[in-house]
């Protein structure tokens, strides 16, 4: 694509997720903003809402420029609170403004009422959260019109997701010359009606949006999406699949994809890479020591590391085939009596009720072998050199003193326990949870002869959890291969992370970054695009038990130069390229405006 020109003079970006993590949009706004900021430097600001104790940690609050805090005290007298500052995003300091509007709420329904009227926005039985959307959102509206009166020259706002819709519309509404570019991330009816079992891209063209919306039970984000798309100067998704989803649910063909990235540069060098994946794995194999050990033991040496990570959407994320297909990898390698071990970690939160006790006394068994190793080191070292010193090899018994044999023997005994292995690390509030179902039905249970050991670990990688104690991307790179096979996933960030940090990845070709992909790779060059969309449910099963497989029998060399590939290929989607898009978008828009 043609480099194009910033013709705008300022540009908001407006979004929930503005110093406020919910979701994937998060990582958009926070990976491209150190680009978008390099083009419009201190014209470029963030809004979103004000929730202190993230503001507390993430926001740096500045004394606002003159024309901005005569707006702030304009809003102030409607009981609308604004905080200006930076955002200091990976040594990127952007000016955000963040709205307090709790003590607007009690306009929520005077709010809901006007869009009924001007945009048949149905919200009469919405609850809390749409309320809290709507009214944020107008607030950002309200501020962005007070903007439009002070500022002078060609203003551009974007607006993410449904969220920020009442943003949108309120400078609709008000004829207020600012241009905007609505960006839906995946429709909202579309994640639905998939997460519902139902086979959205094969009858997407029979779907009747309206009807499904009271259908689900979802007719205000539904008319509220559909509203700001229709109503924006220009509407954008982020891939070609959800192109498609928008067009027929939402009623509009996007004017423009804007395919989401990475700012490739903060990611580690080859060096640091591979020094960080030993690093990590050995700390995942010490907590597989604690979670195995006690009841059975297996060569650690040769086994790998795979794992699934996001939501829980079961089916959604593809957590369904990849459970099964783990099921059929499981039986395969039992059958031929491979040598190869696979623990495949399953990095879904859901609500739980604390850690296992039985695996917390294990891992205080473990560390209690570690201390009493750490404490004996000393003796062992210092008998070691007197046995040097005096020519002569030492036998056990001068080495290791009666009382660490009694010790060693008590510790041992105190490691063991009877039984089977866990499959999940904490207790679940849900009994009836559908991973541990469908991991019984798949006949993974973490017996003795099972080739794939399972560790289901449904908390957030904070690095300091209890367990692992590794954040996310540490997480990551401990790993061998990362496996995605989403059935709706409208960009697919995960695997594109996953190979940015040069581990192995598989995506499928019903995800934006898959679909991406395939424009560019007819091969698999380090992450693999599974084959989804048109294919019945077994036939890509049975695919990705072969994948799986496949890279179970490559050699270390050849996993190491699949890394490199997966580095490679991620390398296509970053920001430097990709915010190409997001300007030609905002141009468009303010062409529309004039």
């Amino acid at each position: 694509m043609k480099k194009e020109e910033v013709k705008a003079d300022y540009f908001f970006e407006v979004s929930w997720e503005i110093c406020h993590q919910v979701g994937g949009i998060y990582t958009v706004i926070k990976s491209k903003a150190g680009k978008l900021y390099q083009l419009y430097k201190e014209k470029y600001f963030l809004i979103g809402p004000y929730y202190a104790k993230e503001a507390a940690i993430k926001f740096e609050a500045r004394k606002p420029p003159k024309e901005i805090e005569r707006i702030f005290s304009e809003l102030k007298k409607n009981k609308i609170e604004c905080y200006f500052g930076k955002w200091n995003i990976e040594g990127v300091k952007v000016n955000t403004i963040l709205i307090d509007f709790s003590k607007y709420m009690i306009k929520a329904n005077e709010i809901k009422s006007r869009l009924w009227k001007d945009f048949k926005i149905d919200s009469f039985n919405s609850g809390e959260e749409f309320n809290t959307w709507v009214t944020w959102g107008t607030t950002a509206g309200m501020l962005l019109e007070g903007l439009r009166k002070k500022l002078k020259g060609k203003i551009v706002a974007q607006f993410h997701e449904y969220l920020t819709g009442a943003a949108l519309l309120h400078l609709k509404k008000n004829k207020v010359k600012i241009a905007t570019v609505f960006t839906t991330h995946a429709t909202y009816l579309g994640r639905t009606l998939a997460s519902a079992g139902i086979p959205l891209y094969e009858v997407i063209k029979k779907i009747k949006p309206k009807e499904n919306a009271y259908k689900y039970k979802i007719p205000d984000r539904y008319s509220l999406e559909k509203a700001a798309a229709l109503n924006a100067n220009v509407f954008t998704t982020v891939s070609d699949i959800t192109a498609l989803e928008a067009t027929n649910l939402v009623g509009r063909r996007p004017d423009i994809v804007l395919p989401n990235g990475l700012d490739i540069s903060k990611f580690p060098a080859l060096e640091q890479r591979a020094i960080s994946h030993s690093k990590f794995k050995t700390q995942i194999l010490d907590f597989a020591k604690v979670f195995f050990f006690p009841y059975y033991r297996f060569d650690l040496d040769n086994t790998l590391l795979y794992f699934i990570a996001g939501r829980y959407e079961f089916k959604n994320k593809g957590v369904d085939i990849f459970i099964k297909s783990l099921g059929q990898l499981n039986k395969k390698l039992i059958m031929e009596k491979s040598d190869r071990n696979i623990i495949a970690l399953i990095w879904v939160p859901s609500k739980v009720e604390g850690i296992d006790k039985t695996l917390l006394q294990n891992k205080i068994n473990y560390e209690g072998v570690e201390n009493f190793m750490d404490r004996s080191l000393d003796d062992i070292k210092a008998n070691i050199i007197d046995s040097i010193v005096n020519q002569k090899l030492p036998t056990t018994r001068e080495l290791f003193s009666g009382t660490f044999y009694y010790q060693m023997k008590k510790k041992m005994m105190e490691f063991k326990k009877k039984g089977k292995p866990l499959v999940v690390t904490h207790n679940l509030a849900d009994k009836n949870d559908i991973i541990i179902k469908a991991l019984k039905k798949a006949g993974l249970n973490n017996s003795i002869r099972d080739k794939v050991k399972v560790i289901y670990y449904p908390v957030y990688l904070t690095g300091a959890d209890g367990l692992i104690d590794l954040s996310y991307y540490d997480a990551i790179m401990g790993c061998h291969l990362g496996i995605f096979p989403s059935y709706y996933e409208p960009w697919g960030y995960t695997p594109l992370e996953t190979g940015a940090l040069g581990v192995s990845a598989l995506t499928t070709d019903l995800s934006g970054f898959g679909k991406y992909l395939l424009k560019k790779h007819k091969k698999c060059k380090g992450i693999w695009v599974l084959k989804r969309q048109n294919t019945k449910e077994e036939l890509s099963i049975a695919r990705l038990t072969s994948i799986m497989y496949d890279y179970a029998k490559l050699t270390q060399r050849q996993r190491i130069q699949k890394k490199l590939e997966a580095k490679s290929v991620s390398n296509l989607a970053d920001w430097e390229n990709m915010v190409n898009y997001y300007i030609k978008a905002h141009n468009m828009a303010l062409k529309k405006v004039r």
